[in-house]
């Protein structure tokens, strides 16, 4: 038996030809031992920064700018339309670009607003209480400046417990960023005694540039995470199709085609005149809650497009066709899927299909 013990006997390897190949104690009580099959460990195994070590870690969805469903550029405050799970809080302009050999997010101070800002809710965080949570990320201007940085949090009584930095009198985490990349962090605890809403508990997460930037300052932000733990640790990669069914949860686009050589969503076809037909069209992933749907407009293509410009009829084979098969009503959808009731009253000789594009959201 070969055994090797620390001065104090607080520790003890210990090769003992037992079967257990390595023994480690600690005041004569064996903690961990190896094994010809692995390792068995008595106890929990702890960490003293409390991040976590494998799995999910980001409770971001989308923080490294990889999924853009609605559109790569727009103008538009306080509403949902480039980067998805992103709300832009500003009046300026915030874009896809790819810079020093990266894809990120733009934004662009407004001259009207002196907010400048992307958000994110993050849902279901109860489970957080008590918890002391890291959010860090990479951020460049077009010139020094500062960011800013805040996160909301209320209770079932509608009161915020986490107020910007959860520092009385704070509001916002600022600090200077410069013309070249950076990697920057803060931390906040959620309370203990945090009472969990009953409904839309979520917490809002704000990043941009500090109130009152310069007009037309360019901040570029990439690579944003938020983890559990008191220690920033190194950007999450997920593939983009583990990216994209995260952001499909709460909105997906089947995009509506021009091109001849693309296939279109088709809801349904019919060949008797005076009758209805529904369709029921499955959502990639089931969505947060039942999403609003709407038809994408369609245009050109064989057909015409129905009286509300979202769709149009095909004749898919035979007949004459005709524009009065259109969609009759949406509905019911539900979280996987929704349904289109269409209606044919021309051609009983022939099949007509509605082809279109549609959205759904159910975004917090």
């Amino acid at each position: 038996m070969s055994t090797i013990k620390s001065s104090d006997e607080h520790l003890t390897i210990n090769a003992d030809g037992s079967g257990k190949e390595v023994k480690i104690q600690r005041d004569g009580t064996e903690v961990l031992a190896t094994t010809s099959s692995g390792v068995d460990i008595s106890g929990s195994v702890s960490d003293t920064d409390g991040n976590v070590r494998s799995g999910r870690k980001n409770l971001i969805i989308n923080g490294g700018f990889d999924v853009w469903q609605r559109g790569t550029s727009a103008v538009l405050f306080n509403d949902y339309a480039t980067a998805d799970r992103w709300k832009q809080v500003t009046f300026g302009a915030v874009s896809k670009v790819n810079v020093d050999d990266r894809d990120c997010l733009k934004l662009v101070a407004s001259p009207t607003n002196v907010s400048n800002y992307i958000r994110q809710y993050v849902e279901d965080f109860g489970q957080l209480k008590g918890k002391t949570l890291t959010f860090s990320f990479d951020m460049k201007a077009s010139i020094p400046t500062q960011y800013r940085c805040d996160f909301w949090l209320q209770d079932n009584s509608n009161t915020y417990i986490v107020y910007g930095t959860n520092t009385s009198g704070v509001t916002q985490f600022n600090d200077n960023i410069t013309t070249s990349w950076g990697r920057y962090s803060v931390s906040i605890t959620v309370p203990a005694s945090y009472t969990v809403k009953t409904t839309d508990a979520k917490l809002e997460v704000n990043l941009g540039l500090a109130n009152g930037a310069a007009t037309g300052v360019e901040c570029y932000i990439d690579n944003v995470q938020l983890e559990v733990g008191s220690v920033a640790t190194d950007f999450e990669q997920r593939s983009y199709g583990e990216e994209l069914a995260l952001c499909q949860r709460y909105y997906t686009v089947a995009p509506y085609y021009t091109e001849a050589s693309k296939v279109n969503s088709v809801f349904g076809h019919a060949k008797t005149n005076s009758r209805y037909t529904w369709v029921v069209t499955q959502f990639p992933v089931q969505m947060r809650i039942v999403p609003t749907v709407n038809l994408i407009s369609g245009a050109g293509g064989n057909g015409s497009t129905t009286t509300d410009g979202k769709a149009r009829y095909v004749e898919t084979y035979g007949g004459a066709g005709g524009s009065d098969l259109v969609p009759y009503s949406l509905g019911p959808s539900h979280k996987d899927s929704f349904c289109i009731k269409t209606y044919n009253e021309h051609d009983s000789g022939a099949w007509y299909g509605i082809q279109a594009g549609y959205t759904a959201d159910a975004e917090l």
